[in-house]
């Protein structure tokens, strides 16, 4: 049971990665990769303090009414 919620944790996490780069602004094509790495990292903060889907909701939908998102170190 315990693996079929790590593999559901990691489905859910690459689709709101999938989703959040859907959003990014590159210049260069060769960028991408980079912006890949840094919403995989963000991601990763997030979760760990309950800001994703603050995030998520104030990315998709442009709504400035959204909490703050804070990123600790």
């Amino acid at each position: 049971m315990a693996s079929g919620m790590a593999s559901l944790f990691t489905f859910t996490s690459s689709t709101i990665i999938n989703r959040l780069l859907m959003f990014t602004k590159v210049d260069d094509k060769d960028d991408s990769g980079w912006s890949e790495k840094a919403v995989k990292s963000l991601v990763k903060k997030l979760k760990k303090n309950g800001g994703l889907e603050e995030l998520e909701k104030a990315v998709t939908t442009g709504d400035a009414s959204t909490k703050c998102v804070t990123i600790l170190r």
